[in-house]
């Protein structure tokens, strides 16, 4: 069943023409169309792949799929963008900058400092950012749905039910929203790699903080 979207603007409450099944299809068919965005040796092809679930997921009325796959989406394009980089030696090879702990290992890097070194990278606005935040919220609501509903539920007794209602995000038309936001940081950041627009080197994620040892590896995409 395909999932029919009715966006009411917040303000004025005029409420858009429903989306229907072609305009969800058409949010991959323009991304991939860009030669600069899908191209062989992209390194997003493994955050595109994740968006492509995404508007599947959303053509089938799996809202809160939809949403978790958004935020994934975007934390694989962002980490992706910071820690490759064009080898000066070939136009087809890439170095890896790994996020590496003290002990050598690789570890995990959380949002925060994902969001700090796009922020440094100067390619998305003040306002883009916030957008990607809402991307996240959501993603992560999605997932631990539950948990926040108990704790909605645990508010609402301990403030005898005058506590908040519970946002209604997942509705379809939020998650709309949040698709059509990712395809644009997905071509955004698709197009600044092919064109070689990277990030300075402060932006990309540090390997053991200050102290860490920087380790990379040369990736050539013909293998």
């Amino acid at each position: 069943m395909f999932a029919k979207v009715e966006a009411r603007h917040p303000r004025s409450g005029i409420v858009a023409a429903p989306v229907d099944e072609a305009q969800v299809q058409a949010l991959w068919a323009d991304l991939i169309k860009n030669p600069k965005v899908h191209w062989p040796e992209t390194p997003l092809i493994g955050a595109f792949d994740i968006f492509s679930d995404a508007v599947k997921a959303f053509g089938a009325n799996a809202i809160r799929g939809a949403a978790i796959l958004c935020r994934a989406s975007i934390d694989g394009a962002c980490l992706l963008f910071l820690v490759y980089s064009r080898s000066e030696r070939a136009a087809n090879e890439w170095l890896i900058h790994f996020p590496l702990g003290l002990d050598g290992k690789m570890r995990d890097v959380p949002w925060s400092e994902l969001r700090g070194g796009m922020k440094e990278s100067g390619i998305f606005s003040a306002a883009e950012l916030r957008e990607i935040d809402q991307i996240h919220e959501h993603g992560n609501a999605a997932a631990h749905l539950i948990a926040k509903h108990l704790k909605w539920i645990h508010g609402a007794i301990r403030s005898r039910g005058q506590g908040d209602r519970p946002n209604p995000w997942s509705l379809p038309r939020e998650t709309w929203e949040d698709l059509q936001r990712t395809r644009r940081v997905l071509e955004r950041l698709g197009v600044a790699i092919y064109e070689d627009k990277k990030n300075p080197e402060s932006a990309r994620p540090e390997e053991g903080g200050r102290e860490g040892r920087r380790h990379s590896r040369m990736i050539d995409r013909r293998q």
